[in-house]
């Protein structure tokens, strides 16, 4: 899956050195950021059972269930704008509450075309989803970047265990609101926890937002520190 707009090379985020209690609280960010990973290792899980309550045919099962990837692939390129004008943290929660619209057509779909629709929906949302959560973490803690890979890999894991949970109903509607927790939770962490990153208040003439962020976090003193090298990269850039 593409990455989209990452603007820092390497895995040196701005964050790395802090102390043991701005560690453990910028490790729950990343946690809650990786939630865009683990949607999107959920969402790609093949649908079940749907085939049967709308007499699908082979072709059509197939694109209920290839039309997500496709889908994904035109939202991780199309969130790269998205998340230079408005951030890193409301281009995720916006993939949240479309992730959750998404989820709720699949949920009420009555018929072949309106539960693709759902899919493409979904496709979109965890796309941009994917682009967003590397670079969102990278910029916050690179070391954490990881997390990205191996939440995706929950994500499809998850999927397994709750297609089995629901497997004597063939209850496919449940399995797909299932992933509706993780998308309000997303949600939730945009709009209560996450901060933005740092460097995208700099990039946008806003510098003393970030300041006073990693003020609060780590100190004065080292967040000047910081403050200097974010100014340093950018400049080196231009």
């Amino acid at each position: 899956m593409a990455q989209g707009f990452s603007r820092e090379p390497g895995t040196h985020g701005p964050l790395e050195e802090v102390p043991k209690r701005a560690a453990r609280k910028i490790t729950l960010w990343a946690v809650a950021i990786a939630l865009g990973g683990f949607l999107l290792g959920f969402d790609t899980g093949a649908p079940l059972y749907v085939r049967q309550d709308f007499a699908l045919s082979s072709l059509e099962q197939s694109s209920v269930v290839s039309v997500l990837l496709i889908g994904a692939v035109v939202g991780s390129v199309l969130s790269g704008k998205p998340a230079d004008r408005i951030g890193l943290r409301r281009t995720l929660g916006l993939a949240g509450l479309v992730l959750l619209g998404g989820t709720a057509v699949v949920i009420f779909a009555d018929g072949f075309l309106m539960l693709l629709t759902g899919r493409i929906v979904l496709g979109l949302s965890v796309g941009a989803a994917s682009a967003t959560v590397p670079v969102y973490l990278l910029e916050i803690r690179g070391r954490l970047l990881t997390l990205n890979q191996l939440m995706i890999t929950v994500g499809i894991l998850a999927t397994y265990l709750v297609n089995l949970a629901f497997s004597t109903g063939e209850q496919w509607r449940a399995m797909f609101a299932v992933g509706a927790v993780p998308a309000a939770l997303l949600v939730a962490a945009t709009l209560w926890l996450l901060p933005e990153s740092p460097q995208w208040p700099i990039t946008h003439g806003r510098a003393e937002v970030a300041h006073r962020g990693i003020t609060t976090l780590i100190g004065k003193d080292a967040a000047d520190q910081i403050d200097r090298a974010l100014h340093q990269r950018l400049r080196s850039r231009q």
